[in-house]
């Protein structure tokens, strides 16, 4: 099996999902400074699921587009462009491809948010350029942690 195959692997089982969602959800919560906001779920909140796997869909693409900028065959530096995200040690603008990515999932995910209503928060909607820094760095501490456990998942498979 392909290393790509093997993401897709994990990517696509539901309990990863569930776990990956957590762990961004905890890195979250930490990241704020308030690790109390945290408490664990599961399947029985596919909402909470699906809002906290923007972090795993940013570092997918991610992957993906670093390779092509850097002119890299994605299947031999797959787990290498994860290290590097992991440890944040990306450059300037590949971060800020990443938190990009990011925040586009985000704002894709409100209106299917459903706690408020017909389409859901798309009043929730923002330009990332205009995100305050906090917001910013707490969500690359999701990225982080998202590319941690993909990592280690893969090396599982």
């Amino acid at each position: 099996m392909t290393v790509l195959n093997k993401l897709l692997a994990v990517i696509s089982n539901t309990e990863n999902q569930i776990k990956i969602a957590n762990v961004c959800d905890q890195a979250y919560a930490e990241g704020t400074g308030n690790p109390t906001w945290y408490a664990q779920f599961g399947a029985e909140k596919p909402e909470h699921v699906g809002i906290n796997l923007a972090a795993q869909a940013a570092v997918v693409s991610g992957v993906s587009i670093l390779a092509l900028i850097r002119g890299i065959n994605l299947e031999e530096n797959l787990t290498a462009i994860l290290g590097e995200i992991a440890e944040n040690k990306v450059s300037k603008v590949e971060r800020g491809i990443l938190l990009r990515l990011a925040n586009a999932t985000w704002n894709a995910q409100q209106p299917l948010r459903m706690d408020k209503g017909a389409l859901g928060r798309a009043s929730n909607m923002n330009v990332f350029d205009l995100l305050p820094a906090e917001e910013v760095d707490k969500d690359f501490i999701q990225i982080e942690a998202a590319a941690k456990f993909l990592l280690q998942a893969l090396a599982e498979v």
